[in-house]
């Protein structure tokens, strides 16, 4: 799959196995990708595992999760990110 290089700058892309680290690659572009890599890996991987995949992230920013929220119409706390917020605070955002 042909993806952006700054989505995945600290792997080598050629060497990513894309079905077995597909959560992996999910967050990656929904965190790091444009939108154009976003539908490349809706037409790959289809709605309903990206959908359920997103669910079981640890940690989302809050924009991902709601364009998740949003293009998918699923509840925010339906997300494992949303559920269990850490407790320490972020670092601050200039």
């Amino acid at each position: 799959m042909d993806l952006s290089k700054e989505i995945f700058w600290d792997v080598d892309q050629n060497l990513l196995n894309f079905e077995h680290n597909c959560r992996f690659v999910i967050e990656r572009v929904i965190t790091r990708g444009k939108l154009s890599d976003l539908r490349k890996i809706m037409k790959y991987y289809g709605d309903q595992v990206i959908i359920e995949e997103a669910k079981k992230i640890r940690t989302l920013d809050q924009k991902s999760l709601h364009f998740l929220s949003s293009i998918f119409s699923i509840p925010i706390e339906n997300f494992r990110c949303y559920t269990q917020i850490q407790s320490k605070e972020a670092h601050w955002n200039y």
